[in-house]
């Protein structure tokens, strides 16, 4: 099966483009769509963490993992504040 080509219809009415004289003729036009990128977009690639977590948790194959990382995430940042604001200083001496 050949791709699909899309011209306009109203450009593609070789009539219409004929009557106006500062028309652009058919071939150059042919040459215009011949120029354009032709098949499926090609899937983008990401150089950040964000784009590549993004991908693998929230593109075709969605997963509940990030509502997993974002509890984790909590409690590892709750319990380092913790620590750096009292717990510290149970090691050096009581309250």
């Amino acid at each position: 099966m050949t791709p699909f080509k899309f011209i306009p219809p109203i450009i593609a009415n070789f009539e219409a483009v004929r009557r106006d004289p500062n028309a652009k003729t058919l071939s150059e036009l042919g040459q215009f769509y011949s120029k354009l990128p032709k098949g499926p977009a090609p899937a983008p690639t990401y150089n950040s963490f964000m784009g590549w977590y993004s991908n693998k948790y929230f593109g075709k194959k969605a997963s509940g993992k990030p509502v997993l990382h974002l509890i984790a995430g909590i409690f590892l940042l709750s319990y380092a504040s913790e620590y750096y604001f009292h717990l510290r200083h149970h090691s050096a001496h009581e309250h």
